[in-house]
This record gives C-alpha cells, structure tokens and sequence, in this order.
C-alpha cells in the first residue's frame, strides 16, 4: 500500500509538471509576431491599393529636383560666372555673342562645376520628373472608352511621347551646353539654343497637360458617382 501511494505522488507530480501553466499557451507564443505581421501586410495592402501615395513622393521629389537645380545649383552656377545667367535658363534661347560672354566669364573651375551639376541634377531632374509625370498621366487618362483629348489611348501615348522626348531633349542639351561653352564658335549654337526652347516648352505642355487633365479626372469620377447615386 505505502509503494502504490508512493507511485501515485509521483504520477500526480510527473503530469503537474508536464501539464501547461495557465495562460502560457504555447500556441499563443506566436501570436504577436503573427499579429505583427498581419498588420504590415494590412499595410501593404493599403499602400498596393492607393498609387497616389507612391504618385504624390514621385510629383514631390520631382518638384524639389526642380527648385534645387534652376532655382538653387545653376543661381549658384552664374555667381561663379559674373551674375551671368546659364544658357539652361534662357526660355528664349541664344546666340553667338550670349554664349561667348558666358564663355569667357567662366575658369576651367567653373566649366567643371557646370560638368558635375548637369551630371548629377541636370540628369536626375528630367529623369524623375519624367516617371512622375507618366504615372500622373496613367492614373488621370483611362485607356478605354471614348477617345478625347483626355482619354484613350491615343492620348495616353501622346503624352508618354512627349514626356519620353522631353527627358531626351534636357539631358542632350546639357552635353551641348557644355560643349559650345568651351568652343563658342562652334556650329552647335544653334542646335543647343532650339533644344534649351524645346525643352521649356515640353515642360510647360506635360505640367499644364497633367495639372487639366487631372481636375478633368475629378470631374468626370464626380460625374459618375452622381450618376450613379441618382440611378
């Protein structure tokens, strides 16, 4: 009998240390790392299914691209070249005489500089600008339904066009400028000068075009929920 009671303590203790503690789980081990990831795949989710988030970065590191480089790195260019404005600037193009003033009020210092600021925000800018830009115009022009200015797919590659030769247009000019810069007699003035015009114009059209056909895309959702709701 003493050995039999003894046996049953020993069982008792083996199976009160083999049965789980109250509230340690073990399958609740896992579950903050499971509720941890959960919440990043939420979040995941969310920012899969709203691009404008990814839009809106793009459209912001584009515009401060564009702050930096013509209203930051090329002022700075023209304090080191006598208050003179860099061919980059000139809306209107330039001539002959405009660039050999520009030419000589600027060292082998200064040319260098102007060589390291195209290759970094000159090649930057356009470059952001430009996937910015086209992901405006894929979210703002449907693809389907009627063919307008703002819809179709017509216009959608139009747009992407002008946007594709917009990036081509800036970077070239850059190699120009700096070319014609250190030989100012150089046939180039010409080419250079209509691509610096060119690519200012192309600016202005892909802005303008994005800016209208986005409020266009508000109105016409706006139309189709009103529609929708009336029905």
């Amino acid at each position: 009998m003493a050995k039999s009671a003894k046996r049953n303590k020993k069982r008792s203790a083996s199976q009160q240390k083999s049965a789980p503690v109250q509230g340690h789980d073990p399958q609740q081990r896992g579950s903050l790392p499971q509720q941890m990831r959960t919440a990043r795949e939420q979040i995941d989710a969310e920012s899969s299914s709203n691009p404008w988030l990814l839009i809106s970065a793009l459209v912001a590191t584009a515009l401060f691209m564009f702050v930096y480089y013509h209203l930051m790195a090329l002022q700075q260019m023209s304090q080191l070249a006598d208050g003179i404005a860099m061919l980059d600037q000139r809306f209107f193009g330039y001539g002959t005489e405009a660039v050999r003033e520009l030419s000589a009020a600027m060292d082998e210092k200064a040319l260098g500089q102007l060589n390291w600021t195209h290759k970094t925000a000159g090649v930057i800018f356009p470059i952001v600008f430009g996937i910015a830009a086209a992901s405006v115009i894929a979210m703002v022009v449907p693809s389907g339904g009627r063919k307008t200015v703002f819809t179709g797919t017509p216009a959608r590659v139009t747009l992407w066009s002008m946007i594709g030769i917009f990036v081509i247009v800036d970077i070239a000019e850059n190699i120009l400028i700096e070319a014609i810069l250190r030989n100012p007699d150089s046939e180039l003035v010409g080419i250079s000068a209509a691509l610096t015009v060119g690519r200012w114009v192309l600016l202005v059209l892909v802005v303008g075009y994005s800016v209208i056909a986005f409020g266009a895309s508000k109105v016409r959702n706006f139309s189709q929920t009103a529609g929708g709701a009336q029905s």
